[in-house]
């Protein structure tokens, strides 16, 4: 997959990647860029490939859909069949894809799979349970309204770094105290209070 992918990044970046970036992105993508490997072994096609480098560059990559959402550190765009957009995120769709596979450090306390049985959050949204990188740049993309997970220094892992920074780039927010409220209540009320604002 790795060839494949030096491929898609020369599309995103015209510029070009010399020789040096693409040992480096063979390095990365080689060390566990892939993602959704465990739905490409059993033919779904839930996979991508993520790239993220530490000046802010980045990509997400769906080899199958033939689409690569990418930022520069400054803008989001994303490309297929040779033609290009700018990501724009929005809340319009209601869908929220949650995370389920473990670790789950931050259990009881932050439990995703309880707001799929919250009654206040199943009527606001319309979950739907997926694993895998490119949920993260659907949000960017406007295709979902927001993407759920547990985990702890997520900037930081294969699996999340490249569609964070898609997301933050397009102007998506990304509040991780705010979304950890929000599961913590997922046994409560929905939504969560928040400083300065009386819910009815």
């Amino acid at each position: 997959m790795a060839p494949a992918f030096l491929a898609e990044q020369r599309v995103a970046r015209p510029r070009g990647t010399d020789d040096s970036e693409d040992r480096l992105l063979r390095r990365h993508v080689g060390g566990g860029g892939e993602c959704g490997t465990l739905n490409y072994a059993v033919r779904s096609a839930l996979v991508a490939v993520n790239v993220a480098q530490s000046e802010g560059a980045a990509a997400v990559v769906d080899p199958f859909a033939g689409e690569v959402f990418y930022t520069d550190g400054e803008s989001a765009r994303t490309r297929r069949e040779g033609g290009e957009a700018r990501l724009s995120p929005s809340s319009a769709t209601r869908l929220v894809d949650v995370n389920l596979d473990p670790p789950f450090p931050n259990a009881p306390g932050f439990r995703a799979v309880d707001l799929l049985a919250h009654p206040r959050f199943v009527a606001d949204f319309r979950p739907r349970v997926v694993s895998t990188s490119p949920a993260l740049a659907w949000v960017a993309a406007g295709k979902r309204a927001a993407y759920v997970t547990d985990g702890t220094d997520l900037c930081g892992s294969v699996h999340f770094a490249a569609g964070i920074a898609v997301c933050r780039a397009a102007g998506a927010r990304s509040p991780a105290s705010t979304a950890l409220r929000s599961a913590r209540t997922a046994r409560g009320s929905w939504p969560p209070r928040t400083p300065g604002r009386t819910d009815s």
